[in-house]
């Protein structure tokens, strides 16, 4: 069979499977989503410069006007144009899923190990947060993807293409996910620090034109600083904060360190794995790309559960670049494993996806019914006035809000650290609704208050956030709900089996 005949059914191979995948999910597995699509939409209709983002009215990205996933809007782009955004989520995001295994496979195929496309499907089975990842409409899962893709042409021959694919993949990874673009900096300088060890030496270009291809991507967007100003506040502050404070920010749970529970859940099969690779290098490899891709895995490994889940995905990727690799290295040697020891990776091959899978199943209970929000959106389309506030609870409801009804503007959404960004007194007054505390009729513009520090919830809403209407879930603030509900500041205006609407008089 030629190269060209298993390349296209590797290519349909990584499609089915995508179409497959997509056919089994009924719901939206990522929020992010909503916004995404609605955000690409409004570039559509309004414009493909016009980065003023005014409907997070206290937020630093409402007063910054500027968009740090800009690429990634400019891809979806072609799926606003049909008239139904819902499909356009669930097109994009099989789109996504496929997008991103081509792209690891591409990767894979680069290196030259044998069976690429057993890599990429033990890629995408390895962890059931990394597979589940895979299933949205959003960045992340091409973020991975780019820097698997850029790490294989770093540490193969360099010729003038290959310079270019790394410009190219550069300048894509950092238009599309500009606040992750810390992540190639860092695979260059691990790969660096393993041509110096091995070599005493260093060739620049290649790593030069990756960082002028991340500058590129930086750049080619409407309001670039304003960009990078967001990207830093949502990467640095926001680790700083975390880290060098006892502050209780809120933000998404893939920004949570994994703990001990999660490594069983999912980590156990290919941690054995690696461990049984890295006794098998140890004896036999002086590769220094091996070596290299074995300390991106340890680096990200280390960072799932010290800093955030979400890094979990970086470590399976490198994880099966170095399985990948020494596999390689050990055939080309001509050597054979011990029956037992070959008995036992068969064993975790086989329990690695079955787990995953039952894992990645219960999730999906957690996944977003698609008209959760559709019925108080469109009211508050009908029945307000365009660009009129409304105070959402809760930051990670916004992209759904905007989605159903993009004539209002919101307090804030995507990250908590926007708000907090934008005046530290906003997200603490909102803090408090978002944790169920303000159901006394009062709030706080602090960490804590003492009772003459409080401040009026209605004061708050009207005075402070200039909202027109409030949008309360009754089962999330349930104390909320009922304080609002006899409020004379506030009135009923439309009610859901979940969700009240409350006109602020």
């Amino acid at each position: 069979m030629s190269q060209n005949t298993k390349i296209t059914i590797s290519i349909a191979v990584i499609l089915i499977f995508s179409a497959i995948l997509h056919s089994s999910i009924s719901k939206i597995t990522d929020a992010d989503s909503f916004y995404h699509i609605r955000h690409s939409w409004i570039y559509g209709t309004e414009g493909l410069f016009n980065s003023a983002f005014p409907w997070t009215q206290y937020s630093i990205i409402g007063k910054i006007g500027a968009d740090i996933w800009y690429g990634f809007h400019m891809l979806i782009l072609p799926l606003t144009l049909f008239g139904n955004l819902l499909a356009g989520i669930k097109i994009g995001a099989a789109a996504v899923t496929a997008g991103s295994l081509l792209l690891a496979f591409w990767a894979f195929r680069r290196l030259k190990v044998p069976l690429p496309l057993f890599w990429v499907f033990l890629l995408a089975f390895a962890s059931a947060d990394l597979l589940y990842r895979l299933t949205m409409m959003r960045p992340h899962p091409l973020s991975l993807a780019l820097t698997l893709l850029i790490f294989s042409y770093l540490v193969t021959e360099k010729t003038k293409k290959s310079y270019l694919v790394i410009f190219l993949a550069s300048a894509a990874f950092s238009w599309i996910h500009l606040a992750l673009s810390w992540l190639p900096i860092a695979v260059l300088v691990v790969i660096a620090a393993a041509e110096w060890i091995s070599t005493n030496r260093i060739i620049w270009q290649p790593y030069l034109l990756s960082f002028g291809g991340l500058l590129a991507g930086a750049i080619l967007r409407p309001n670039p600083f304003g960009a990078i100003k967001i990207a830093y506040i949502q990467v640095v502050q926001l680790f700083i904060e975390k880290l060098g404070s006892d502050l209780p920010l809120r933000f998404g749970k893939e920004l949570s360190p994994f703990v001990f529970e999660n490594f069983v859940d999912q980590l156990v099969p290919i941690t054995v794995l690696i461990f049984v690779a890295a006794v098998i290098a140890l004896g036999a490899i002086k590769n220094r790309v091996v070596w290299a891709s074995f300390a991106l895995t340890i680096l990200f490994f280390l960072l799932s559960f010290t800093a955030a889940r979400r890094a979990n995905d970086i470590f399976i990727g490198f994880a099966v670049v170095f399985l990948a690799l020494v596999f390689s290295e050990h055939s080309a040697a001509r050597k054979k494993l011990p029956p037992l020891l070959t008995l036992a990776i068969v064993i975790v091959m086989i329990i690695m996806p079955i787990k995953n899978v039952y894992r990645f199943s219960t999730y999906q209970v957690n996944a977003i019914d698609p008209l959760r929000f559709q019925l108080v959106g469109e009211w508050l389309q009908k029945n307000s006035q365009p660009g009129e506030i409304v105070f959402n609870i809760h930051w990670d409801r916004f992209g759904e809000l905007f989605f159903w009804n993009h004539q209002n503007y919101y307090i804030n959404g995507m990250d908590p650290i926007f708000e907090y960004a934008y005046g530290p007194s906003y997200y603490w007054k909102t803090h408090f609704f978002a944790i169920d505390a303000a159901g006394n009729g009062y709030t706080c513009p602090q960490i804590r208050c003492t009772l003459p520090e409080t401040v009026d919830n209605a004061k708050v809403i009207k005075k402070d956030f200039k909202a027109s209407y409030l949008v309360v879930e009754k089962l999330r603030s349930p104390n909320i709900y009922n304080y609002f509900s006899k409020s004379p500041a506030f009135k009923k205006a439309f009610e859901t089996e979940r969700d009240v609407v409350f006109k602020v008089l």
